[in-house]
């Protein structure tokens, strides 16, 4: 990943002007650093894809790399996943860091699955086995049940993505 403007500040230096509390994954200003700044409150803007940012020194930063630099000491050199899938839990122990295929899958169930499981299809014409589970570009099977299906893909899923896989969610979303 290449590095942005942001990632240029020294960490050292955000570490002078913020607080982080890992329990609740609240960022706030520990110096004024601006006029509007109210040293303590919480802060973050939600932007429109539901991740939090704050801006400093002209830079828009997002709170979750933001949380992981101040925390290990370096900023991460690809993406920061948040494990529960909730874009504005910050809170050390929901964030890990990711490839950007393992961030992807650990998405929220596309609107379009009307069955509830990724890599689950239901193929009227073909009973009487009609449930079809895949994972990427490897075919699982067919089935005569739905659960199955599920069950086959899901214990596919966790072989092939361990900690990643979309059912290793600790709310179990």
């Amino acid at each position: 990943m290449k590095s942005t403007k942001s990632e240029s500040i020294p960490i050292e230096e955000l570490r002078s002007v913020l607080n982080y509390n890992k329990e609740t994954g609240i960022l706030s200003w520990s110096k004024k650093v601006a006029k509007k700044v109210i040293i303590g409150r919480p802060i973050g803007c939600r932007r429109p894809d539901g991740y939090l940012s704050i801006r400093y020194k002209g830079c828009m930063i997002l709170v979750h790399r933001l949380v992981m630099a101040l925390s290990n000491g370096r900023w991460p050199p690809h993406e920061v996943d948040h494990i529960n899938g909730k874009k504005d839990d910050n809170r050390f122990i929901n964030l890990r860091e990711a490839t950007i295929p393992q961030n992807r899958r650990n998405s929220k169930i596309r609107s379009t699955n009307t069955h509830g499981t990724p890599g689950v299809t239901f193929h009227p014409k073909r009973e009487p086995k009609p449930w079809m589970a895949r994972i990427a570009d490897e075919y699982l099977g067919s089935f005569a049940t739905k659960e199955e299906a599920i069950e086959v893909r899901l214990k596919r899923e966790i072989e092939k993505y361990g900690e990643f896989s979309f059912y290793r969610r600790p709310d179990g979303e």
